[in-house]
C-alpha cells in the first residue's frame, strides 16, 4: 500500500472514483492519506436510516445530523438516500463519514420522523441550486407507513433542484402537487394499489417527460385477507387502481397549473426520450395503462421487460446501436389474452423488429410457431441471448426445433428451452451451434430408468469422448424432479485439451444466486 500513496494524485483520484461505495469506505479506514483522499468522494452520498417506529431525544437527534450538515462537506453532497430499515439489518461498518443512523432506546421524546423531516428540509434548502443529483426512498418490504411529510416532499421537488435519478417509494398520501422534474433521466417507483400513488406516478411522468430515459416500474397489490382476496369484485377493484389513477391525474388542477385539465390536448404523456422500460410485479396493468393512452407512442426504447397480452413475461434488448424498438406497435401486435394467444400478431412484430441482441419470452401457453420463423430471420445475425418457455411449462421443443435455432442464430451464446430430450446433442456439435456458452433445459428432464448416478456415469462418458469439447459449451443446466442440476465444464488450459467436468445439484431457491455469476438467468413471469 506504501507504493500506492506514491502514485501520482491524479492517478490516484481517477482510481478512487472508480470504486463502489462500500469499498471506498473501506480505503478510508486504512490510513490518514486515504481517508483524505477518498472524503470529497464518501462525502458525495447521505444515507439517512430510520429504524420502524421509533421516538428519540430531539437534541441527540439533532446532533446525529450536524455531522452530515456542516457548510464543509455540503459542497460536495449529489446522492441522498433516505429510509427505514429493520435494525437487525443495519451494519454500523458499513456507515459512510456522513451518514445519518437514527438509532435511540429512549422511552420519551419526538419520533425520529419529525427530526428527520425538520432536518432534511433545512438540508434541501442549504444546498446550491443544481447540485442535488439523486434522491431515493427505501422501505421494508410490505410496508405502506409515511416518512416524508408533504412539507418535505415538496421542498424535495423544488425549481432549484434538478435532480436526474429519482427512486421513490410511494405511499397512500404521497401530495399531490406540482413536482418539478424537468431533468429527471432515471425514475424508479415502487407502488402499491392506491389511486393516489399512480396519481403521483403520472403527475412525474408528465413533468419529465421530454427527459426520462430510464423508467422503471415496481407495482405490487395491497396485502388482502385470503377470503377477501379471491372474491371477483376485489380482484376486479384491483385491476382498475391504475386506470384511476391515471383519470384523477387528467382531471387535477393541482399537478400542473401551466397545463390545466381544462386545456386536454396540452394534458397527456410522451415519453419521447424512453431507452429502457422495466416493469415488475402488476405488469399486465402497467401496459393496459400504457397502450391504450399512448404514453410510449414516441418512444424508441431498447431494453424493454413488461407483460402484456399472451406474454406473461417479454424482454427484448437490441444491439447497441442497431435497429429499434416500437413499444406501441408490440402493445398492439401482442394482443392475444391468457387463453386466446395470437401467433399472427406477434409474427408480424418480429418481422418488421431488427437488431435484437436478447430475447425472452414466457407465454402463458404454448401458442403457434410461426413468430420463431420471424425471429430466427430477423435476428439471426444478432441474436446472444435466447430464453423461451411457458408458464405451465406446456411449450416443449423437440430437437429439430432447437437445431433450427442453431443453425440460423449463429450468434447465439446462451439459450434455454423446454427440450423434448435432457441433453440434444446439437448443443455439442460446433457446427450447429458455433458460439454456443449456456444450455438449459426448462423442461422436467425424464431419463426413465437413468438415475442420478446413471446420469453422472453418462457425463463421464462424455469428457472421454474429447472430440465433443471442440465445441464452446460451459454450463448445461437440467430441471428433474425436485431438483436442478448444472454440469459446468473448464479447460484450465484455455485451449480444450485438459478438460475439467463437475455436475451439481441445486435447490429452487439457491439456483438463481447460483446462476448470476456465470450469466443472466431466465426470468419467468
Amino acid at each position: 500500500m506504501s507504493g500506492f500513496t506514491k502514485l501520482p494524485t491524479e492517478l490516484t483520484d481517477d482510481i478512487f472514483s472508480r470504486l463502489p461505495r462500500a469499498d471506498l469506505i473501506s480505503a478510508s479506514r486504512t490510513s490518514h492519506h486515504f481517508h483524505d483522499r477518498t472524503l470529497p468522494l464518501l462525502n458525495r452520498y447521505l444515507t439517512i436510516t430510520v429504524p420502524p417506529s421509533r421516538a428519540i431525544d430531539p437534541a441527540r437527534g439533532r446532533r446525529l445530523f450536524e455531522k452530515a450538515f456542516s457548510d464543509a462537506s455540503l459542497q460536495y453532497l449529489r446522492e441522498i438516500e433516505v429510509g427505514r430499515v429493520l435494525e437487525h439489518e443495519i451494519d454500523t461498518d458499513d456507515l459512510g463519514p456522513r451518514d445519518v443512523y437514527l438509532a435511540s432506546n429512549a422511552k420519551k421524546g419526538v419520533p425520529v420522523e419529525d427530526i428527520l423531516n425538520e432536518s432534511l428540509e433545512n438540508l434541501l434548502q442549504r444546498l446550491p441550486a443544481g447540485q442535488l443529483k439523486s434522491f431515493t426512498t427505501f422501505h421494508p418490504a410490505k410496508t405502506t407507513e409515511d416518512l416524508l411529510t408533504p412539507t418535505t416532499i415538496t421542498t424535495l421537488f423544488s425549481p432549484q433542484n434538478t435532480i436526474t435519478n429519482l427512486n421513490l417509494t410511494l405511499t397512500p398520501s404521497t401530495p399531490c402537487h406540482p413536482f418539478h422534474a424537468h431533468h429527471l433521466k432515471t425514475f424508479t417507483y415502487h407502488a402499491q394499489d392506491f389511486t393516489a400513488n399512480y396519481h403521483t406516478i403520472f403527475s412525474i411522468l408528465f413533468t419529465a417527460q421530454n427527459t426520462l430515459e430510464q423508467l422503471y416500474s415496481h407495482n405490487s397489490r395491497v396485502p388482502v385477507p385470503p377470503a377477501t382476496h379471491i372474491r371477483a369484485s376485489r380482484r376486479s377493484e384491483m385491476e382498475i387502481f391504475i386506470h384511476e389513477g391515471f383519470a384523477t391525474w387528467k382531471r387535477c388542477e393541482g399537478c400542473c397549473p401551466t397545463n390545466p385539465p381544462s386545456n386536454p390536448a396540452n394534458r397527456r404523456i410522451r415519453l419521447t426520450k424512453l431507452k429502457i422500460w422495466h416493469v415488475e410485479g402488476m405488469g399486465q396493468f402497467t401496459t393496459d395503462v400504457f397502450g391504450p393512452y399512448n404514453v410510449l407512442k414516441d418512444s424508441e426504447p431498447t431494453d424493454v421487460e413488461i407483460s402484456i397480452g399472451a406474454l406473461a413475461f417479454v424482454k427484448l434488448k437490441l444491439a447497441s446501436r442497431a435497429g429499434r424498438l416500437s413499444i406501441q406497435n408490440l402493445l398492439q401486435h401482442a394482443t392475444g389474452t391468457q387463453l386466446t394467444p395470437d401467433d399472427a400478431q406477434l409474427t408480424e412484430y418480429f418481422a418488421s423488429t431488427r437488431g435484437l441482441e436478447s430475447v425472452t419470452l414466457n407465454f402463458h401457453a404454448n401458442i403457434g410457431m410461426g413468430w420463431l420463423g420471424a425471429l430466427q430471420t430477423s435476428a439471426g445475425e444478432t441474436l446472444k441471448v435466447l430464453h423461451l418457455g411457458s408458464v405451465r411449462g406446456a411449450m416443449v421443443f423437440d430437437v429439430e426445433v432447437v437445431e433450427g435455432i442453431g443453425r440460423s442464430m449463429r450468434g447465439l451464446e446462451m439459450l434455454s428451452v423446454g427440450a423434448a430430450f435432457g441433453l440434444p446433442a446439437c448443443i455439442l456439435d460446433s457446427t450447429i451451434f458455433p458460439r454456443l456458452k449456456y444450455f438449459g433445459n426448462r423442461a422436467y428432464v425424464d431419463f426413465g430408468p437413468m438415475s442420478v448416478m446413471g446420469l453422472e456415469e453418462y457425463m463421464r462418458g462424455w469428457k472421454r469422448d474429447g472430440k465433443n469439447f471442440t465445441t464452446s459449451l460451459r454450463l448445461v443446466y437440467l430441471r428433474m424432479a425436485g431438483q436442478n442440476y448444472l454440469i459446468e465444464r473448464d479447460c484450465p488450459d484455455g485451449k480444450g485439451g485438459v478438460v475439467d467436468i463437475k455436475m451439481r445439484s441445486i435447490s429452487d431457491t439457491k439456483l438463481a444466486e447460483v446462476l448470476k455469476d456465470i450469466g443472466e438467468p431466465p426470468k419467468f413471469g
